[in-house]
């Protein structure tokens, strides 16, 4: 009998001492950094129907993106952080709801959302990207990420139906 509570004295404080101690901290979205991380990239895309180029600059939950193409929004500029959009042409300002719907583009940088799944698949050109999909509001963003770089080469975003509303090709990243 006291042999017995000898043994169960030393094994029940190692057994504690190894659930409490032994595991490591979780971390929250470890595959999301680089979509965090301060960047610098050049965009093509189409959003309802309208195709357009731009250069976007994000880090520290802020964004900046100015318009390449087509030529009739070729220089505005879109900032947003922390739920304020501005616009900005050549001395004319703007900000608001107008700003924030031109800035769309930059919305998943500054806003990603709640992962919802992550797959490993490959591209048409059998290239191993990541596919991320994260929650938003009224529908969900679809990161594609490269799998040897771990940097994003295409975003896709779709309403509550599933119907594509935005997608862009990701050129040029330049991690900062």
């Amino acid at each position: 009998m006291y042999r017995l509570r000898k043994i169960l004295a030393i094994i029940i404080p190692i057994a504690l001492i190894f659930t409490l101690f032994s595991c490591k901290e979780e971390k929250e979205g470890d595959f999301l950094r680089s979509l965090d991380a301060p960047a610098e990239m050049v965009v093509d895309g189409e959003r309802n129907g309208v195709a357009f180029s731009a250069v976007i600059e994000t880090g520290d939950g802020e964004g900046k993106m100015t318009f390449t193409a087509p030529d009739s929004m070729a220089g505005i500029c879109v900032t947003g952080a922390g739920g304020v959009w501005n616009c900005d042409l050549a001395g004319m300002k703007i900000a608001g709801i107008s700003a924030e719907m031109l800035g769309a583009p930059l919305m998943p940088f500054l806003e990603i959302g709640s992962a919802l799944s992550a797959e490993k698949i490959t591209d048409e050109k059998g290239t191993p990207l990541t596919l991320i999909v994260t929650e938003k509001g009224s529908g969900s963003f679809e990161y594609y990420i490269d799998s040897k770089s771990g940097f994003p080469v295409r975003v896709i975003e779709k309403d509550a139906a599933g119907e594509t509303v935005m997608r862009f090709d990701i050129k040029d990243y330049i991690a900062k």
